[in-house]
């Protein structure tokens, strides 16, 4: 995901040193893609980093690690220490 969003890697990387999580800020440098989510809201830019779970919650293991951005919402569902999907809600399309 840094090759395609740099800048997006890079602002988390800063919110969630911000957050005090910093295992997580090293962790989202090299999360895959796994593609756009398909929820069709026009305000939602989110970003799947590992598998779906299936058509319910996540289940044991899972944790929200809400973001402090400047713009719209930044959230990240993390799996047993591992980022799993970022909700990233009323920001500019990414580029």
């Amino acid at each position: 995901m840094r090759e395609r969003y740099p800048e997006l890697v890079a602002e988390l990387v800063r919110l969630l040193r911000d957050a005090g999580e910093p295992e997580l800020a090293v962790e989202v440098r090299d999360v895959p893609y796994h593609g756009a989510c398909d929820c069709g809201d026009d305000f939602c830019r989110s970003i799947r980093t590992a598998g779906r779970p299936g058509r319910g919650p996540y289940g044991e293991g899972h944790r929200c690690v809400p973001l402090r951005p400047d713009q719209g919402m930044l959230n990240l569902d993390v799996v047993h220490g591992r980022i799993a999907f970022i909700e990233i809600l009323d920001r500019p399309p990414l580029r």
